[in-house]
């Protein structure tokens, strides 16, 4: 039972650290520029 339990809260520290890194990058990729992309998209303008 026990190592069922630890084993459960390693996997949820696992996934809490994934969206972690995700939140802090996204957070990184503010300072890229408005211009075309490949397929012809464009970052929205910010108010």
């Amino acid at each position: 039972m026990k190592e069922k339990v630890s084993r459960i809260i390693f996997t949820f520290l696992i996934i809490g650290i994934i969206i972690f890194q995700f939140a802090v990058f996204s957070r990184a990729t503010d300072s890229v520029s408005n211009t075309l992309i490949c397929w012809g998209l464009k970052r929205s303008q910010r108010k």
